[in-house]
């Protein structure tokens, strides 16, 4: 399962990494200028987390968590933004592990709802985060500008 895997704050030496992890997780690639300009800028803000999951000590994993208020929900939520385990781990319990620190931040941060929004074609995802314990209870739109 996850043994000899440790979870830990990216920085701005991941940068790569996440890079070529969000580049395969969304099958396209963004522009690096782009991409290191909002990572950079995320690394600072307090409500904005980034993990990585190394094994044996090789990152095979990463997170991204957002914490904002918001109205509907009258509460501080956390939210699971990107989310990618390398194809050759999954299945070793790699995201359970991101999942938990996840989940202990926000309720440490004192979020009410815990949150992910995940493509409809990622069935193995929704499959996840449905065993985790995550309810679909909306629906999101997305359009392309």
């Amino acid at each position: 399962m996850a043994s000899n895997t440790t979870i830990r704050r990216a920085d701005s030496t991941d940068a790569e990494t996440i890079y070529r992890f969000i580049c395969r997780l969304e099958g396209e690639d963004p522009t690096r200028e782009e991409f290191d300009s909002i990572f950079l800028k995320n690394l600072e803000d307090p409500d904005c987390y980034y993990f990585i999951a190394e094994k044996n000590g090789q990152s095979v994993a990463f997170v991204g968590m957002q914490i904002q208020s918001v109205l509907h929900h009258t509460a501080r939520i956390a939210e699971i933004i990107e989310m990618f385990v390398l194809p050759e781990h999954r299945g070793d319990g790699i995201g359970e592990l991101l999942y938990w620190h996840t989940k202990d931040i926000a309720q440490e941060r004192g979020c009410k709802f815990f949150e992910v929004a995940c493509n409809n074609v990622r069935e193995r995802a929704l499959d996840f985060f449905s065993k985790m314990g995550f309810e679909k209870t909306h629906c999101k739109f997305t359009e392309r500008l």
